[in-house]
């Protein structure tokens, strides 16, 4: 796989492959993909924080989607963090993260600031993620259109109120599990969304 990055580099647009025996000695090798715009990497369970800062030095990333690398021991929060923290991703539109239940906070208090043009955000079952974080993008990623929050057990009302802001919002996936605490969210969430935006919300429940 190495050596058809090496051949290809200058030309490739688009990557989809399955990550799950490469290394961050691979993934800093992607770093010379100067046009590639759509990521899509499976069960990277090996990246750290190297691989990672190297992907997010594509500038003319599109598409990103690591999601569902939770078994990665190496890839934590700061890691994240860290990678985001003074990049510009302006082109970056859609990131999914979902499954990475490392992430936090502090990641997206980085992913914010980088990438003000996301329109698609995928968290599912990033269950380190609170109120703290989602504030961050509801601040600053003004461009939202689609959000997926299921399984995000620590996100209340504060987060939920949060969402009047994102004005260009058409889809929100929040199910809720059995407990009464989250189909209570999950109601307030319906209850939030504005007037003029509930025909576009779509919130589903389990």
């Amino acid at each position: 796989m190495k050596y058809l990055i090496k051949r290809v580099h200058h030309s490739l647009k688009e990557l989809t492959f399955d990550a799950s025996k490469l290394n961050d000695d691979f993934f800093a090798s992607m770093a010379t993909c100067s046009k590639l715009a759509y990521l899509k990497l499976r069960d990277c369970f090996n990246m750290g924080q190297l691989g990672f800062g190297a992907i997010l030095r594509l500038d003319n990333l599109e598409t990103l989607d690591v999601s569902y690398s939770s078994r990665s021991s190496f890839l934590t929060d700061l890691d994240i963090a860290e990678a985001f923290s003074g990049r510009k991703l302006p082109n970056m539109q859609t990131l999914r993260l979902d499954g990475i239940m490392k992430l936090g906070d502090r990641s997206l208090e980085a992913i914010a600031p980088a990438c003000p043009n996301l329109t698609y955000l995928w968290l599912d079952h990033c269950t380190a993620v609170t109120d703290e974080g989602m504030q961050s993008i509801i601040r600053e990623c003004l461009l939202v259109e689609q959000l997926w929050l299921m399984g995000m057990r620590q996100l209340t009302k504060r987060c939920v109120e949060g969402i009047h802001n994102l004005t260009k919002l058409q889809q929100v996936c929040f199910v809720c599990s059995a407990s009464r605490d989250s189909c209570n969210l999950q109601i307030e969430l319906q209850m939030a969304i504005p007037p003029w935006a509930q025909k576009h919300i779509q919130v589903s429940a389990s």
